[in-house]
């Protein structure tokens, strides 16, 4: 993989059914004309803050986008698309339309990214059951460590879980993001993005990360690493604006 990044995007209510039908718009393009767009998914936040982010303010939608590429040139036909100046539609001159504050991201490079495994798919409402991401917070000098066990529990993801169609994690950088902050201590942090297709699926994926016959499980494995309490934020189906995944292994 080449690039992901992860954008919080605040648009004003009254504003937010026409910005999701824009978003929809906008996954066509990448659908019909982006093989390399791994992943491409609009989310909209429930309003509450969560252990990761804060609450919406009032009066205004926030929602979650998503983004991977294949390779450098994926990105590159991806952001020639999206600022053509001679097409009669352009995501990149529409969205900003939308935004009621400046929009805030965080990316990982090639070299951020650990491991991960995306699957094709079209995410709908109704053909997705959850999207979560998590914040890792690893205790000062085990991020290798770490990240040798996250690749034990992506071997398993891949050869056990075909339903789980999204699981990845990044490296993030010291100096934080406009996204999220940098840590408070040195101790190297990670962003873990996963998505099930269904409810049998992320089922299977709890009993097989917390199987207490199994010699090995992340469920127990990656609480010894922890530094502080794990962060997420968690949307179902009913926020699933839309988006895309295709088949791609991320190392």
């Amino acid at each position: 993989m080449f690039r992901a990044n992860i954008l919080r995007m605040t648009v004003a209510a009254d504003k937010a059914a026409e910005f999701e039908a824009e978003c929809r718009n906008q996954l066509r393009v990448v659908t019909e004309r982006e093989a390399g767009t791994i992943l491409y998914g609009f989310f909209r936040r429930a309003g509450a803050a969560s252990t990761i982010l804060p609450a919406v303010p009032k009066n205004h939608v926030e929602y979650i986008h998503l983004m991977g590429y294949r390779d450098e040139d994926a990105q590159k036909l991806h952001f020639k698309i999206e600022h053509n100046p001679e097409a009669q539609w352009a995501w990149g001159r529409v969205f900003q339309t939308f935004m009621a504050a400046p929009w805030v991201a965080e990316h990982f490079e090639t070299a951020d990214i650990v491991t991960g495994v995306s699957r094709d798919h079209h995410w709908e409402p109704g053909t997705m059951f959850r999207f979560t991401f998590h914040r890792f917070k690893v205790q000062e000098g085990r991020g290798e460590e770490f990240e040798r066990e996250a690749k034990k529990q992506l071997d398993i993801v891949k050869a056990r879980e075909p339903g789980t169609v999204l699981y990845t994690f990044c490296r993030r950088s010291p100096n934080g993001s406009g996204l999220l902050p940098k840590s408070a201590s040195t101790h190297p942090e990670y962003l873990h993005f996963m998505a099930y297709k269904d409810e049998k699926a992320a089922q299977l994926h709890r009993e097989i990360e917390f199987d207490p016959n199994a010699e090995w499980t992340w469920g127990k494995t990656f609480r010894g690493f922890l530094e502080a309490p794990l962060e997420n934020e968690s949307i179902l189906s009913e926020g699933l604006v839309t988006g895309i995944t295709r088949d791609q292994v991320w190392d």
